[in-house]
Order: C-alpha cells, then structure tokens, then sequence
C-alpha cells in the first residue's frame, strides 16, 4: 500500500491519504499508524521546511 503526507516544520504527518490500499482494515491501521509517527525537523538551507512525502508500507500476515 502506498500513503502520502505533508511533514510540517515541527515534523508532523499532516494531510495523510492511502493512494493504493488494500482493505480488510489495513488501510485504517496504516492511517492510525502514520497519526501517531513523527519524523524529525526536515531542513532545507538550516531551517525547517514543510515537505510532501510518499511511503511504500507491507503488512506482514500470520
């Protein structure tokens, strides 16, 4: 599945949207996990800058 997000000055995920899911749950899980994440400042020139980002994440089933 893919995701992506807007990282904020401070590092925050914002505006987080599944691209390519795959449902049975794990896209809200995905979402759920990537509120909770913090990535650290982004700096571009020394100072913090708000980014857009996209991630490739894998569930792993028993």
């Amino acid at each position: 599945m893919f995701a992506v997000f807007d990282v904020d000055e401070e590092g925050q995920l914002k505006a987080i949207m599944i691209t390519k899911g795959i449902g049975t749950g794990c896209d809200e899980e995905a979402m759920r996990l990537l509120e909770m994440h913090r990535l650290g400042k982004l700096p571009c020139d020394c100072k913090p800058v708000r980014q857009r980002k996209s991630t490739l994440m894998r569930f792993r089933l028993p």
